[in-house]
């Protein structure tokens, strides 16, 4: 035993813990290919009209198979880079969209886009004009025809139902929820 009681082996991998953990962020570099991702719809929930001029999601049939959504932003002051996100699961159980506490991140904007978390950042490139991640009062910025890229998602989702739902806020003042259903599914063998 040493230092107050905690096993010499507990120590070193709390050590270990805090060196790798507590001094840089989250990596939001993801890959994955053991689920598919079913987008349903997309939504914005609810926005801050004090600090928000307009603020729109449209989902929609891009093809066939395939839905997309459309989002328009226009911000009433400058937010730059100081944009933060907190996204929260909800798994559909009893015929409800219950709390799913296995999915929660949080983390800068910019840190999620320029990760190309769902492959966005590669979106924006193709259509719309939102191709830093920097934004301006009374300038409006779009993305559109976004369909989430699947490989760049967080790996092991449990199938099943989903409405992640994604605050966005500034200076701890949320501007706008995103609200975004859909399954995850796992391909046969």
């Amino acid at each position: 035993m040493t230092l107050s009681g905690i096993p010499r082996g507990s120590f070193v991998v709390l050590l270990l813990f805090l060196k790798l953990f507590a001094e840089k962020e989250f990596d939001f570099h993801f890959f994955q290919d053991d689920y598919n991702f079913l987008l349903e719809r997309a939504e914005m929930g609810s926005y801050n009209k004090d600090y928000m001029r307009t603020a729109s999601v449209v989902s929609f049939r891009y093809n066939r198979t395939v839905i997309a959504f459309n989002m328009t932003l226009r911000f009433k002051v400058d937010v730059g880079s100081d944009l933060v996100a907190v996204d929260q699961a909800y798994k559909f159980v009893s015929n409800e969209y219950r709390l799913f506490a296995a999915i929660r991140m949080g983390g800068k904007l910019c840190t999620m886009f320029d990760a190309n978390v769902a492959g966005v950042k590669t979106q924006a490139r193709k259509c719309g004009n939102m191709t830093q991640c920097f934004f301006l009062k009374d300038k409006t910025y779009r993305l559109c025809n976004v369909v989430p890229d699947e490989s760049k998602l967080p790996p092991r989702i449990p199938k099943g139902r989903y409405m992640l739902e994604i605050d966005v806020s500034y200076s701890s003042v949320s501007l706008f929820v995103v609200k975004v259903y859909f399954t995850v599914t796992r391909p046969e063998v």
